[in-house]
């Protein structure tokens, strides 16, 4: 482009802002000063928006604080033990945890509790479940700051010291072992303002020993116990 081009632009604009004040500014003062009234209604108004918009996004971070603050973590926890095996869940957020369901990924029926995975006992009458839950879990809350809900948990009772019952345990608990570790668990649930999260993770962890499991000595180990109690 020629010289003569950006000059021309120069002096346009130098031109517009040396005649701002007389053009512009000076017409909108005079009109402040013939109209005082219209003037401060306007200038009402445009604060009036103002602290409106202001007050919006303020209740607008306000809210996302609150949620923040009240944001529930789950988590699967679970735990193998030689005299101790469980599967929880745990919440380590700073809200309530509100469950909405909970699904056996592996299992015959998902839907249903995970206690419903698991086969029967070799022989409940001297090994029984410390702990279960075989109802339905969907409304229940876990409180926050390391709220637990056990699922189930199997521990040996240390008042049975014959040995033969600590084989039985033995039996029991790697038939267990054997039965948790192809399933998944998925937990979903919201926090009190109804926003949904979920959790899922793997049981594989319980057969990371299973080549140890004594279930193939099943047999001659139920073949040394009393016969079963008629009383159940």
């Amino acid at each position: 482009m020629p010289d003569n081009f950006f000059a021309s632009v120069r002096d346009h604009v130098i031109a517009f802002f040396t005649q701002l004040p007389d053009r512009v500014l000076l017409p909108v003062w005079e009109g402040i000063n013939k109209n005082p009234q219209t003037t401060i209604a306007l200038a009402s108004l445009v604060v009036a928006v103002l602290a409106f918009l202001s007050t919006r996004n303020t209740a607008r971070a306000q809210h996302e604080h609150n949620q923040l603050s009240v944001r529930p973590l789950g988590n699967i926890m679970f735990g193998d033990y030689e005299t101790d095996l469980f599967v929880r869940l745990e919440n380590n957020g700073t809200g309530p945890m509100v469950i909405k369901s909970i699904t056996v990924i592996g299992a015959a029926n998902p839907s249903e509790p995970l206690i419903k995975a698991m086969p029967d006992l070799p022989r409940n009458d001297l090994v029984t479940w410390r702990h279960y839950i075989a109802s339905d879990t969907t409304g229940r809350s876990i409180r926050a700051g390391g709220g637990q809900l056990g699922l189930l948990r199997l521990s040996r009772d240390n008042r049975k010291e014959a040995l033969v019952l600590r084989d039985l345990f033995v039996l029991s608990r790697d038939t267990i072992r054997a039965a948790l570790g192809p399933l998944r668990l998925r937990v979903e649930y919201t926090d009190i303002y109804g926003k949904r999260f979920a959790t899922e993770r793997s049981l594989d962890y319980f057969l990371r020993n299973k080549e140890r499991f004594v279930t193939k000595r099943s047999l001659d180990i139920l073949s040394n116990l009393p016969p079963p109690s008629a009383k159940r």
